[in-house]
């Protein structure tokens, strides 16, 4: 299964380690690709930076409503990757 589009997702989690496993689990099931990761120690929470790959009839907006409803994880932003910023 080939993404068809690049997403970005940038957010925090409180600082429970399990919590960025769950956010990555998420992806995963919904048939995500992680082409890139970041992780920030803030002290009192996590910083995460996504870069995902999406197949085809994955909804984006169902994604992000999905880990705005996360419990300890606050999405800061998320959208399309421009294709000419390169992955």
């Amino acid at each position: 299964m080939g993404a068809d589009r690049t997403w970005h997702v940038s957010l925090e989690t409180d600082r429970d380690p399990i919590l960025p496993c769950r956010v990555l689990n998420t992806l995963r099931r919904k048939g995500a690709q992680v082409r890139r990761l970041a992780l920030e120690d803030h002290g009192e929470s996590f910083s995460m930076s996504i870069l995902i790959g999406l197949p085809s009839g994955t909804d984006p907006a169902h994604l992000s409503a999905l880990l705005h409803t996360m419990p300890g994880a606050r999405v800061k932003e998320s959208g399309e990757w421009p294709s000419s910023q390169g992955v």
